[in-house]
């Protein structure tokens, strides 16, 4: 979990590994909680969500991270990782992840909008991920805690749980703490929302009881959205093309053009294509059908040449298409 903070801009402070166990032996004590989806937009190596994987039986990990060497490391860790920007360049589905592990960067957001941080700028663009009973866990310090915090909290029916802290150096040198949320979309706005997240509220991690927290369970055969805007890394390409046994020869035949033969290459597939190509043979079951791509080529046609000399040019437009038999594997041009 990168932390952006004053003179140490740039640098990379892991959350305490230490804590997140204390948390998850507290809230597992006397109960058993499975088949969950949990999502960290801020994953760094991926640790933390590999520690949660190793925690709980059946639960399915998301993360995001901007830095591309730690990004290298949690998609080994995490069972769907994006190379992103997590505030601007992720689509992601409404109302789907169970538990929301966010620890966010610190620092000022230079918009227009006054009093605003990039720590409200990542609850504002993740709390709506949350499903219905569904918990965040926000580590933050107090220079976040404002009114527009608060507005987004409420506008999202996040309900206040606990708000705690552990004596450790990040308590120490950066005053942060802990919250925890649980989205309720028919309780009551809490008007003193304000009060209960403030650092003068926090208690000691010892004195909280986690008694009421109950992780519910996802719908795996739920569709969800979670992606990046941009073209996937070159090194996550590699890494699905690695953990598939779709031939690499299927893979150079969409991006290379087939000589000798009259058929120029496909265009180049999107990310979802992409995906779907190369975790072929990762499916539980078969893929029927053809994947099909084209586009659309202008031709100008000589019609007949008139008495003054022109030449008058009619324009055509000739569709090119190509598909992948996913059956066979092979590759056509359709006429």
């Amino acid at each position: 979990m990168a932390r952006l903070n004053c003179e140490e801009k740039l640098a990379y402070y892991p959350t305490d590994i230490n804590a997140v166990k204390a948390f998850i032996k507290e809230i597992s004590k006397d109960k058993t909680f499975s088949n969950f989806r949990i999502c960290d937009p801020c994953c760094g190596k991926g640790i933390i969500l590999e520690l949660w994987k190793k925690s709980f039986k059946n639960i399915k990990t998301f993360g995001v991270e901007l830095d591309e060497n730690r990004g290298k490391e949690a998609q080994e860790r995490v069972d769907l990782f994006a190379s992103a920007d997590a505030i601007y360049g992720m689509r992601k589905s409404k109302d789907v992840f169970d538990f929301l592990f966010l620890n966010p960067p610190y620092g000022e957001l230079k918009t227009q909008e006054a009093n605003n941080r990039l720590e409200i700028e990542f609850v504002k663009t993740w709390v709506g991920t949350i499903s219905e009973q569904g918990y965040m866990l926000l580590i933050i310090n107090p220079s976040c805690i404002n009114e527009r915090m608060v507005s987004y909290l409420q506008k999202a029916k996040m309900q206040f749980v606990a708000n705690f802290f552990f004596d450790n150096d990040d308590h120490l040198k950066f005053k942060q703490y802990f919250l925890l949320f649980k989205k309720d979309k028919n309780a009551e706005s809490q008007s003193d929302l304000l009060a209960l997240i403030s650092k003068s509220n926090s208690k000691p991690f010892a004195e909280v009881d986690f008694s009421n927290v109950e992780i519910p369970k996802s719908n795996f055969k739920e569709r969800i959205l979670f992606e990046t805007f941009q073209e996937l890394k070159i090194w996550q390409k590699e890494k699905l093309l690695a953990n598939t046994n779709a031939p690499k020869e299927f893979w150079n035949k969409l991006l290379n053009p087939i000589k000798n033969n009259f058929i120029s290459s496909i265009q180049t597939p999107n990310d979802g294509q992409s995906a779907l190509l190369l975790s072929a043979g990762l499916c539980e079951k078969d893929i029927g059908g053809f994947l099909i791509k084209g586009y659309f080529e202008k031709v100008e046609i000589l019609e007949e040449e008139k008495e003054d000399g022109k030449v008058k040019v009619k324009e055509q437009f000739i569709s090119q298409t190509f598909a992948f038999d996913m059956r066979n594997g092979e590759y056509l041009k359709l006429i």
